[in-house]
């Protein structure tokens, strides 16, 4: 038998696989490793952490912006995203960890996260020289190592640069940090990894991450008192050459053609390219005026961006405004927005109020985890940091590692009450064997099980789809309505077990049988509809159905309501493709066939790289196909 030793199942090896999992997920956005990262640092609860929660003016703020998010989601957003509920317990899951474990566990952790990303930095230096031919770049002239972007790739090296810089420089004792590997305080170890992880940053070549290290830079040495900084000058100036140099090596490299590093691209962060990012904070706002108490829900931007986008956007669709406060705003209300401040004030308040003390201590965690928190907050102004699960773990983790500091300071008003519970009540749930630490586990148990829901509906979903490709539609159709049920807020699966329905009454033979499929199919694209009235997919089938398969409707709607309908998806989705091939299809329906042609020609215009496919449509609505 398998002997997995206690060792190996410790806090690190938990949270460890749990940015795996997350990094994974903001790959390939599955749900299984959505709930893998998740289930990764809920494992972590079934023992007691070493050390209770503090209740702090910053814990406070977390768990009131974390459980925010989680309730909007699930009570107020008119459409259910799984990663919506998945976000804030990144956050808050991770925070309440490491303001539990221990000090000798964190240092532990921040030392594997360095070694891996020193490992990533030599495959983003790969990706970068990609002149030489050692790998294809999927991003020419930038490198994002295993990240989703290089900007995400240079908000992670910042999480870590900074910290790094702050060891190198800020005078601490052996006793606090130890003299092993990176830990040793000032030592060239740590200016080795701070010089690899900057060259880093320089091939990702992100306008966000220069500025977000420019932020992080600037609360360090505005923290500290200027005496501090006047007697460790020598180490700033070191730094300060290290920097210089590898800035200068790169800048070498461009003028021999090997590589481009384009420092001025800083400059034009807010208007650069086919990411304007002034055209989508206009967007943004004027989105916000219509909608400013509530929102319009966790992950809705990107539904209702296709309505108000503009140039350079007509052709190309974004999930983010690049402006997580803006964001937060639009999605989630003014309450969303204020709850993400508070958490930002309260770290900032909470370090100001205990600089004398932190200054005096030489404690680094609390400026290590301050330059990197603040990098964050300074990139999501102008990206989607706070949007992606690995950078959420990370960000918990410094905020709780900084809570715990300023308990020990004396930051703490109170403590949770004692697991055991007293008197009668616990002296006779003891003599049944409940005790709290049984709870505790059940308790976990069923949150981990509820976080699966999406991942059985998405397996659910696979299953009929497999039996499809069998041939076996009544399997299909019974797994996908078994998604459904599970996930009964998620318009995809009534989308997808609609379709099966209508394909399955225009091949039956039997015409009582097709009418009913038929039924089935126009029943689900309208509870679809009803759940997410921001999706196209069950709107746009619904109008198929009502066009093209009229004849086996017991009730089909009249062509002058369909056309409505058609117009009204062409109003909210007016550069989408299939949306506007299906209204120009709908006009040739109710006989307007010239104005079905003008409108597949202005598709054309607008979609050059689609030329020939819209070219079929058009003939086809010249000889009066649609």
């Amino acid at each position: 038998m398998l002997n997995i030793g206690k060792r190996a199942l410790t806090p690190s090896f938990f949270i460890f696989l749990a940015f795996c999992f997350s990094l994974v997920a903001a790959i390939l956005a599955g749900e299984a490793y959505r709930w893998g990262a998740l289930a990764c640092l809920l494992a972590l609860f079934f023992k007691p952490l070493p050390k209770k929660l503090p209740i702090t003016l910053l814990s406070i703020t977390v768990i009131f912006f974390s459980l925010y998010l989680l309730g909007h989601m699930l009570f107020l957003s008119p459409r259910y995203h799984s990663a919506g509920i998945y976000q804030p317990l990144y956050l808050l899951l991770s925070f309440l960890v490491f303001s539990s474990i221990e000090k000798e566990t964190v240092k532990r952790i921040f030392k594997y996260a360095v070694f891996i990303l020193l490992l990533l930095s030599f495959w983003a230096f790969a990706q970068y020289f990609a002149g030489f031919g050692i790998i294809v770049n999927p991003h020419p002239g930038r490198a994002n190592a295993i990240f989703f972007t290089p900007n995400t790739f240079a908000t992670a090296i910042n999480l870590f640069l900074l910290p790094l810089v702050v060891l190198y420089v800020y005078p601490v004792s052996p006793d606090i940090v130890g003299t092993n590997g990176v830990y040793g305080s000032g030592s060239k170890k740590i200016l080795i990894c701070a010089l690899i992880l900057y060259a880093a940053l320089l091939t990702a070549n992100s306008r966000g991450g220069y500025l977000a290290l420019t932020a992080g830079f600037l609360f360090f040495f505005s923290l500290l008192r200027w005496q501090i900084l006047k007697e460790y000058r020598q180490r700033l100036l070191i730094l300060a050459a290290g920097l210089a140099a590898v800035t200068l090596l790169f800048k070498l490299f461009g003028i021999m053609g090997l590589a481009d590093l384009d420092t001025g691209r800083v400059f034009d962060t807010f208007e650069h390219g086919d990411t304007n990012r002034l055209v989508l904070y206009n967007i943004a706002w004027n989105l916000i005026k219509d909608n400013p108490w509530f929102g319009i829900g966790y992950f809705n931007f990107k539904f209702l961006f296709e309505v108000h986008k503009l140039p350079p956007f007509l052709d190309s669709t974004t999930n983010f405004v690049h402006n997580d406060y803006l964001q937060f705003w639009l999605e989630n209300g003014l309450l969303g927005l204020l709850s993400l401040l508070a958490v930002i004030t309260s770290f900032y308040f909470s370090v100001l109020k205990k600089r004398d003390k932190i200054l005096k201590q030489q404690s680094p965690v609390i400026i290590m985890a301050g330059a990197a928190v603040t990098s964050i907050f300074a990139h999501a102004v102008v990206d989607f940091p706070l949007y992606l699960p690995p950078l959420l773990i990370v960000l918990g983790a410094f905020l709780g590692a900084a809570n715990r500091e300023l308990t020990d300071m004396g930051m703490s008003q109170f403590q949770l009450p004692k697991t055991e519970l007293p008197g009668k009540i616990g002296l006779s749930l003891n003599r049944i064997g409940l005790r709290t630490e049984f709870l505790r586990k059940v308790a976990v148990s069923l949150i981990i099980l509820w976080l699966a829901t999406p991942l059985l509906a998405e397996t659910a979903a696979d299953i009929g789809l497999k039996m499809l490709g069998k041939g076996d539609a009544r399997g299909g159709i019974y797994w996908h309505a078994m998604a459904r049920n599970i996930e009964p807020r998620n318009a995809v699966y009534y989308w997808q077990e609609g379709i099966i329905w209508r394909d399955q009454a225009t091949t039956m033979q039997n015409r009582s049988a097709a009418q009913k499929a038929a039924q089935k199919a126009d029943k689900l694209f309208l509870a679809g509809m009803n759940v997410n009235p921001y999706e196209i997919q069950c709107l746009m089938e619904r109008i198929r159905l009502h066009r093209d398969h009229r004849d086996l409707l017991l009730n089909s709607a009249p062509p002058e309501e369909v056309m409505a309908w058609a117009e009204h998806m062409h109003k909210r989705f007016p550069y989408v493709k299939l949306a506007t091939d299906e209204y120009a299809r709908t006009l040739l329906f109710v006989g307007k066939k010239k104005e079905a042609i003008i409108a597949a020609k202005q598709i054309q215009s607008r979609n050059p790289v689609e030329f020939k496919a819209i070219e079929k449509l058009i003939n086809d609505l010249e000889r009066g196909v649609y």
